[in-house]
């Protein structure tokens, strides 16, 4: 299945690309898409999997589908609940 992948941030840097398009075998899921990424792109590997599957926050297991855009963002924090403490957003959410 076809498939386009956008990188944002530090993801673009390390990518040396906006967005690429990636062929991946019908019934793969982000986890997948994220280590075929990681391998096309060994600057990413190490980074959690952060990602938006058409434009919605989507998890490892989530099954992929023909066309479908998928985000990768690297991991962010802001906000806090307390003073110095930032609050992080990653792979487990917020934190």
């Amino acid at each position: 299945m076809h498939l386009k992948v956008h990188f944002f941030a530090l993801y673009r840097q390390l990518a040396s690309s906006t967005e690429t398009p990636v062929d991946l075998p019908e019934g793969a899921t982000l986890s997948q898409l994220w280590e075929h990424v990681q391998g096309m792109y060994p600057g990413l590997q190490g980074y959690p999997l952060i990602a938006a599957v058409n434009g919605e926050q989507r998890d490892g297991p989530t099954p992929l589908n023909e066309g479908e855009e998928v985000a990768f963002l690297p991991p962010f924090s802001g906000g806090s609940d307390s003073p110095g403490m930032p609050r992080c957003i990653g792979a487990g959410g917020l934190g």
